[in-house]
């Protein structure tokens, strides 16, 4: 009965490939339930989707497997590579964890018989499939490198590579394959960006709203703390004139904090340190609107790990060395503070003063009764990494050691 199914399957594997090369529009690759044969064809095209019925999954899979690893025996004969390469797209769209197949895509590439930008429509179709696969985001990164040499608008291709990523991530949650091929995809492109502000500003902005939609993805959080990294390294004490729009999100929620806090909001400060506190702010009312969820306590330890990080040099108050090593302190070795934006580093000092109050009034809110077991949990666990991890021996909370949060 299967030797009677091969020119079948042939058929099939050929209207797959005729699909994909005549709908640049395809995006997705489903398989519909259907467990018998209606005597019709298995393929199913429509808005821009492409469905292959189940019941001819594992007939068409063996036979094509069976061709390629014949011809792969056969290496010293000529071959059909045109064949070659409908076997391989059948085969991978069905199981893409087989890094030998890829592989002798990648020859079809080399030897001019496959187009690589099909190659990457193709790969965005199988990851719409399996969207944690890592051997087609290996491939997908050859292709991209092999591209990206000679061709004219990088800065288009990255972001279309990055929309992939979003639809993969979308398709499976914490999905660290799809996050670490977008910041890949990241590094790529600030080489070829005249304005790294705007750059890093976007991808964080662009983050913001995916974290929103989903508060548990450790891997969204991990790509944001990427960017958030590089934002940080990258910045000024002050933003030029042409990132000002850009940055506009962050000056807002800084003079909500200084207000909030009693300060004057046109106080000046470091760029840096109003990104920390526009991303603790907009922490706190992610750990407020959405109960319990661990991934924004972490992430929270991350924004403070930043902050101790890039801690002013002028360290003078006590205040601030409760929160910042003495080592920490000084931009030289003779203990003599930074000339550069001195009034800009002892506006600083006097908000991190502040930034300890914020911390020690927010974690006060969940020593509360009416505040749930979860949330009492994240907060002690919070208040003890705060403790050993800026060696405090008196935080402002520490009474709350011993209240509602140790029941």
């Amino acid at each position: 009965m299967l030797e009677d199914f091969y020119p079948a399957a042939e058929k099939i594997l050929t209207d797959i490939v005729h699909i994909i090369q005549k709908d640049p529009k395809l995006k997705t690759v489903e398989i519909i339930p259907r467990t018998t044969n209606a005597n019709k064809s298995p393929v199913h095209h429509e808005e821009h989707s492409l469905g292959l019925e189940s019941w001819c999954i594992q007939p068409v899979y063996c036979h094509a497997y069976q061709c390629v690893m014949n011809l792969r025996q056969n290496k010293q004969k000529s071959r059909d590579l045109n064949r070659l390469n409908t076997l391989l797209v059948g085969v991978l769209m069905i199981n893409p964890d087989i890094t030998t197949f890829w592989n002798m895509r990648k020859d079809l590439i080399n030897c001019g018989k496959l187009d690589p930008h099909f190659e990457l429509h193709f790969a965005a179709l199988v990851l719409s499939r399996k969207p944690k696969s890592s051997d087609v985001y290996t491939h997908r990164k050859w292709v991209l490198s092999k591209i990206l040499r000679g061709y004219n608008d990088k800065i288009e291709l990255l972001a279309n590579e990055m929309n992939v990523c979003e639809v993969a991530a979308d398709r499976y949650s914490n999905n660290y394959h799809a996050w670490t091929h977008r910041l890949w995809c990241l590094n790529q492109g600030i080489a070829l960006q005249s304005k790294r502000l705007h750059f890093f500003l976007q991808e964080l902005s662009w983050s913001q709203s995916w974290i929103l939609r989903h508060v548990s993805d450790y891997s969204g959080f991990h790509y944001r703390q990427q960017v958030l990294s590089m934002l940080c390294d990258a910045s000024p004490n002050n933003y030029p004139d042409n990132a000002a729009p850009l940055f506009s999100s962050i000056e807002c929620d800084f003079k909500q904090f200084c207000e909030a806090q009693g300060i004057n909001s046109n106080v000046e400060a470091s760029s840096v340190l109003k990104i920390i506190i526009s991303e603790l702010c907009l922490n706190t009312g992610m750990i407020n609107d959405f109960v319990a969820h661990e991934a924004l306590w972490y992430h929270r330890r991350f924004i403070l790990h930043m902050f101790k990080r890039h801690a002013p040099s002028s360290c003078d108050s006590e205040a601030n060395k409760t929160w910042v090593p003495f080592e920490l302190c000084h931009s030289n070795g003779d203990g003599v503070p930074s000339e550069k934006n001195q009034k800009i580093e002892m506006e600083d000092v006097k908000l991190l003063t502040e930034l300890q109050a914020y911390e020690a009034s927010f974690l006060k809110q969940y020593s509360m009764d009416k505040t749930d077991a979860m949330s009492k949990k994240y907060a002690k666990r919070h208040l003890q990494w705060l403790t050993n991890y800026f060696k405090l021996n008196d935080f402002p909370t520490s009474h709350t050691r011993t209240s509602v949060l140790d029941r």
